[in-house]
């Protein structure tokens, strides 16, 4: 019993420091929902043909699958999308718009 105490106590202590963080990495204007939980979206599968992550905005990816489109928040260290992958610095297409992080 004391075990699953201290395991609870040590999910929400890990929650709290993601979630503390999300108001320095977040850009403006994100979901404000969990970043680690992916989005159910429809989406256009095409059978026969290559269907691997592309960027849905400048930080999420999209990946559709047979049964509907699954959205990926970028976060943390990796916040903005590039071709499809979460990577550090934003596209040059990317560059312009605002963060968090811009502001301070």
């Amino acid at each position: 019993m004391a075990a699953l105490i201290k395991l609870s106590l040590f999910v929400i202590t890990i929650i709290a420091m993601v979630n503390s963080q999300r108001v320095v990495d977040d850009p403006v204007g994100m979901p404000q929902n969990l970043p680690w939980i992916s989005q159910l979206v429809e989406c256009e599968y095409e059978h026969g043909t290559f269907n691997g992550p592309t960027c849905n905005d400048c930080y999420s990816t999209l990946r559709c699958t047979p049964k509907g489109g699954i959205v990926r928040n970028c976060f943390g260290r990796t916040p903005y999308c590039v071709d499809g992958k979460c990577v550090r610095k934003p596209s040059a297409d990317c560059e312009d718009f605002e963060t968090v992080t811009d502001v301070y």
